[in-house]
């Protein structure tokens, strides 16, 4: 039976084997400094110290897992647009009224192709009418008719 290589934590100072710490490309063992109880406790008093970066770290690993969009992939979107919704034409000032307040990154649930950045009742209205462009023109006349 071999022996499992072992580590000591340095918040908790218990070794413990490998296996109990995360990943890190930065250390020589390729693992993390503490183990992942005192991992957990860290990460957890940080974005409680730090709530606004905390919840705009979790915005941008959100945007890239399920868009691959880098934050400067979306500030270029952004400013493209010229920081205004792509439908309606909102302006991101007008739209955060002091909050902290992104437009949605529109896509092709076909496709997954990038589309722009909409306010989230454009992006809301196009979504619910199936992002179907005959269903969006029909919405469009039947609102012209009955003004």
């Amino acid at each position: 039976m071999g022996t499992h290589p072992l580590k000591r934590c340095s918040v908790c100072r218990e070794l413990k084997p490998l296996s109990e710490f995360y990943n890190s490309k930065k250390s020589k063992d390729g693992k993390g400094y503490r183990c992942k109880p005192c991992d957990t406790i860290a990460r957890k008093k940080w974005s409680l110290d730090n709530p606004v970066r905390s919840r705009e770290s979790a915005r941008n690993r959100s945007i890239k897992h399920a868009y691959g969009i880098t934050p400067d992939d979306y500030n270029k979107l952004l400013m493209a647009q010229d920081n205004k919704c792509a439908v309606c034409g909102t302006d991101i000032q007008t739209y955060n009224m002091g909050h902290i307040k992104h437009f949605a990154v529109d896509h092709d649930h076909t496709t997954g192709k990038i589309r722009g950045l909409l306010c989230h009742n454009c992006n809301r209205s196009i979504g619910l009418l199936k992002e179907d462009p005959e269903v969006l023109r029909k919405a469009a006349n039947y609102i012209e008719r009955n003004r």
